[in-house]
């Protein structure tokens, strides 16, 4: 196993959703996922160098490799019905999967994309120009950091040190191809989002051919900490019906 994953996927899956995580965060921010999903779903946390159990790892700086490494360990487990859901800088790492699994011909049933702006616009945060302290503060505001932190300069250092990577990876991206994505797309946004506005997420509607759907839920630019409950139901829902549309058509599997 890379790493990527905490466990094999089971080939007995009847449904799988891949995971990734915010910028500066692991993939503990799923814990409790699996079971609020299941059993419909499978629910599988993308765990990104850099952090947590991989720590001793470098984080990537440069998008490309990011994808490539991602892409490389997963590509045997993108079969089937499946999905993608990505959360800010997930969701600009999940829609560069999901292009790359379009052209191999196996597309996921839906991408899932919540607290990131149409990737026209570019990454919503930058933290160039900034020093630690002011970088300790930000992540404080929008709720990627607890206060008691402070205490610990180590380990506020080291959180500074991954979220920068992370900002880099994002802003090393190319353009976005223009072409959009045969697949549905549904994308979710913060009432309260200090760093995107659901005006701003609405633009992914221009990345499907097929169809759209936003939601705002209450909460800051991590609302999934604050509405689980809601965002759980949701994706149940939503990805029970289309893929059971998809199951239904001619070819699928």
């Amino acid at each position: 196993m890379t790493g990527y994953l905490d466990r094999l996927p089971d080939p007995d899956d009847r449904f799988r959703l891949f995971c990734f995580h915010h910028a500066g965060a692991g993939a503990s921010t799923f814990a409790g996922w699996a079971r609020a999903l299941g059993p419909q779903l499978a629910v599988y946390p993308v765990q990104l160098p850099g952090r947590e159990g991989r720590v001793a790892e470098p984080a990537f700086t440069d998008f490309g490799r990011l994808v490539d490494g991602v892409t490389t360990a997963l590509t045997p487990w993108l079969t089937g019905r499946y999905a993608l859901y990505g959360h800010s800088m997930g969701a600009a790492l999940a829609a560069a999967l999901a292009r790359r699994q379009v052209t191999r011909g196996h597309p996921p049933v839906a991408l899932l994309v919540a607290a990131y702006p149409d990737p026209r616009t570019g990454p919503p945060l930058s933290v160039a120009g900034l020093d630690d302290r002011e970088v300790i503060e930000l992540l404080i505001r929008v709720g990627g950091m607890s206060e008691v932190l402070r205490r610990y300069p180590d380990w506020a250092g080291a959180a500074v040190r991954l979220l920068r990577a992370d900002l880099a990876a994002l802003h090393s991206q190319g353009p976005t191809p223009d072409r959009p994505l045969p697949i549905p797309i549904r994308a979710y946004a913060g009432s309260a989002d200090p760093l995107v506005r659901a005006t701003q997420i609405a633009g992914w509607a221009g990345h499907t051919a097929s169809s759209f759907r936003l939601r705002t839920l209450p909460g800051g630019h991590l609302f999934h900490r604050e509405s689980g409950a809601a965002l759980h139901a949701d994706i149940v829902a939503e990805l029970g019906a289309l893929g059971a549309a998809r199951s239904s058509t001619p070819g699928s599997r």
